[in-house]
């Protein structure tokens, strides 16, 4: 027998509020405003026996510097308008993969995916969660077309508010070289965004707008 010591569950992060906080310098636009966005966080605060799990938290917080602009543009590309985003076909996978014909494998892969918004939102927001999220359509053919539906890297599912990452990769080529597409690039600043309709596009200019308004400190 192994004297080793068996490795540890990693504790979970829970998020806990967001919070975002703009410069107001004078003389600088609204779009130039600096802006730091925190998150307060929750993170086990120690381990019982094998398998107890983690016993108390410490509150911690997580942050990180960016613009006004930046933070506009990101809720006026929000995936939630995009009409590659589908929560239908996010809702069809679930129940796919729930259902009495699906497989272990699939009910696996639903069980990890909830696991993992536990540990990012808590437990008592995972079903919030998961009705907040949708599949990009065009992300996921790419990766099929990479490495087939492997539960891994497939389906791409994404939450309402988030944007096109910066890139995505999964498996190798023929040559052995890994698969990679780069999505947002200086041509392409969105990503693969496009407006679902002009609703969308009227939406994700009043989301732009109230966050610059905020920025400059002005009353909408």
């Amino acid at each position: 027998m192994s004297d080793e010591p068996k490795p540890q569950k990693p504790p979970d992060l829970n998020v806990t509020a967001r919070r975002i906080e703009f410069s107001q310098a004078p003389q600088v636009d609204a779009e130039g405003q600096l802006a730091k966005v925190s998150f307060d966080t929750r993170v086990g605060g120690g381990f019982g026996r094998e398998n107890s799990g983690a016993l108390g938290s410490i509150p911690g917080r997580i942050e990180y510097g960016t613009t006004a602009g930046e933070l506009a543009n990101g809720a006026r590309a929000a995936c939630v308008a995009c009409r590659h985003w589908s929560p239908r076909a996010w809702v069809e996978y679930v129940n796919k993969s729930t259902g009495t014909l699906s497989s272990a494998q699939d009910r696996e892969t639903i069980a990890t995916m909830k696991q993992r918004l536990a540990r990012a939102y808590g437990p008592e927001n995972v079903s919030e969660a998961m009705r907040s999220m949708g599949i990009c359509r065009v992300l996921t053919e790419v990766i099929e077309g990479w490495v087939g539906k492997n539960p891994i890297h497939w389906p791409v599912v994404t939450k309402d508010d988030a944007n096109c990452p910066g890139h995505i990769a999964a498996g190798q080529g023929e040559l052995g070289i890994p698969n990679r597409l780069e999505i947002v690039t200086p041509a392409a600043p969105f990503g693969l965004f496009k407006a679902k309709d002009l609703e969308a596009v009227k939406v994700g200019d009043l989301r732009r707008d109230s966050i610059l308004f905020d920025a400059a400190g002005k009353s909408r």
